[in-house]
């Protein structure tokens, strides 16, 4: 009995593909991950420059009266 190239080709491409794919899904969730906390970072930043801008404005309107 002899094991033939195809033989080996039929057993491990499945597994190869498999196995890519799982890498290529672990990969793709942590991108997810990544991007979520940059949009929540951006969102908070962006909600800190607006209060000092309004706080400024307010100290200018008081100092005007």
């Amino acid at each position: 009995m002899t094991v033939e190239i195809w033989d080996v080709l039929q057993v491990l491409t499945p597994a190869a593909v498999a196995l890519v794919g799982w890498g290529v899904r672990l990969i793709w969730s942590e991108i997810k991950s990544q991007r979520a906390e940059l949009r929540e970072y951006v969102r908070q930043e962006t909600c800190k420059a607006h209060r000092a801008d309004l706080q400024r404005q307010i100290a200018d309107l008081r100092k005007d009266v």
